[in-house]
């Protein structure tokens, strides 16, 4: 360290001291220590860009199974003795709805309803004449009945997403999961009424990964779940530009019969509104007919 300093004089005496000679010691030890800090950042930086971006406005994002194929059930869904599945993924839509032969694309629509965003949809739906499932929240509907009512009005069905998406809520026990579900449940046919709504479930996040237990759990107060086989993508960011949703839908529904389609309602989805036109045109071009996953 002594070359890290400089030699002074005092007026008396002119007596040796010693000072620290900064730019000595910063070439010595601040520097390496620059150089290493800086390394470490773009390290960082680089798996920060690297990383899928999500919007996190959707509470509960990342969504893990983005643009992958639906996993092997666990449970396997077989239907019980009274005829009822006990759980309704996407790749059983089709037989347990009768529609086998037929190419059917069933679009939802996950967490809304919103003020500014699930109006704009409705119209797209009501010009194209296509019906629709949304997914809603109950403190959502809570929030925006008026625009849960003219869903059902224009013919659209409403299934349960939980109360409040929270997954530190909805996971917390099996108490909880129902609470979430009945919650909703509850304010949904109180704004709609019974024949608005459906008692299908889809997991906060998808079921991949979820408790078996839960899974069970749902026959036991008449319910079936549901995930996607297809999606546009718009959990990947605010505003997904339209093209990219379009490729989306095209690479995930290539080679189905039955398409159950993830979208978005949430009050940043815009350019979902700008897209779906489009997406309903292309599943139109390629065969398919809409319908809702009213039970």
């Amino acid at each position: 360290m002594r070359k890290n300093y400089k030699v002074t004089y005092t007026r008396k005496g002119y007596k040796p001291k010693k000072k620290l000679d900064v730019e000595k010691f910063f070439m010595h030890i601040g520097l390496p220590i620059l150089i290493i800090a800086v390394l470490f950042s773009g390290v960082a930086i680089a798996k920060n860009m690297s990383t899928p971006k999500y919007d996190e406005t959707i509470i509960g994002s990342p969504y893990s199974e983005q643009l992958l194929s639906l996993p092997a059930p666990t449970p396997t869904p077989v239907p019980r003795d009274d005829g009822v599945a006990p759980s309704f993924e996407a790749e059983y839509v089709q037989a347990y709805n009768g529609y086998e032969g037929e190419k059917i694309a069933y679009l939802t629509f996950d967490d809304g309803p919103t003020s500014n965003i699930t109006p704009r949809i409705l119209d797209v739906l009501k010009e194209k004449d296509v019906k629709a499932t949304f997914f809603v929240l109950g403190k959502m509907v809570e929030a925006y009945p008026e625009m849960a009512k003219r869903a059902v009005q224009e013919g659209h069905v409403l299934a349960n997403h939980s109360y409040s998406h929270d997954y530190k809520s909805v996971y917390d026990s099996k108490e909880s999961f129902f609470d979430e579900i009945k919650r909703s449940e509850e304010l949904v046919i109180n704004t709609v009424g019974e024949e608005g709504y459906t008692r299908v479930f889809r997991f906060p996040g998808g079921s991949a990964g979820k408790p078996d237990e839960y899974k069970l759990a749902l026959s036991e107060i008449d319910y079936v779940y549901v995930d996607w086989n297809a999606l546009n993508g718009d959990a990947e960011g605010h505003n997904v530009a339209v093209s990219t949703q379009l490729a989306n839908i095209k690479e995930t529904t290539n080679g189905r019969s039955s398409a159950v389609i993830l979208m978005h309602d949430a009050a940043t989805k815009d350019t979902t509104v700008a897209a779906l036109p489009q997406i309903i045109d292309y599943l139109r071009s390629q065969g398919f007919t809409f319908k809702t996953l009213k039970r």
